[in-house]
């Protein structure tokens, strides 16, 4: 009984082997050009002064470009106001260089600067009270 699956051999042809040139068969002619339009590959030294040339265009643009980035980002200042014995923080514009933004506020620092003086001159009224009643001398008998 057969099930259909048989090995059967395979029989081959012997294969002939192809010519194939390797080198392409074409015709060559020479050609002689004047002096004046020989062109000559670029020597190494060449190549190294064109590189660093890019080079050096490419770090030039980097660096405009970093400079115009700091130039458009506003400034900032940290100061010492000795009115109000406080710091002040400003971001200033780089275009103008006016005040855009402060802490504290001008009011807040002119109101504390306002208190201070006053304080001061309360406490130099009593001073000088203390110092009137102290030298009072009373003769008791």
């Amino acid at each position: 009984m057969s099930t259909g699956f048989e090995i059967r051999p395979v029989q081959s042809v012997p294969a002939s082997p192809a010519s194939v040139s390797l080198r392409p068969e074409r015709q060559v002619t020479r050609t002689e050009l004047p002096v004046e339009k020989v062109v000559l590959p670029p020597s190494e030294t060449q190549n190294r002064s064109l590189d660093q040339n890019d080079q050096s265009r490419k770090l030039l643009s980097a660096i405009n470009v970093k400079i115009d980035d700091l130039q458009s980002q506003p400034i900032k200042k940290t100061t010492f106001d000795n009115a109000t014995n406080e710091l002040v923080f400003r971001t200033l514009s780089p275009e103008t260089g006016k005040v855009v933004s402060q802490f504290p506020d001008e009011a807040y620092l002119r109101q504390r600067a306002y208190e201070d003086r006053a304080e001061k001159v309360e406490q130099a009224e009593k001073s000088a009270e203390n110092l009137s009643s102290a030298t009072r001398v009373e003769k008791v008998a």
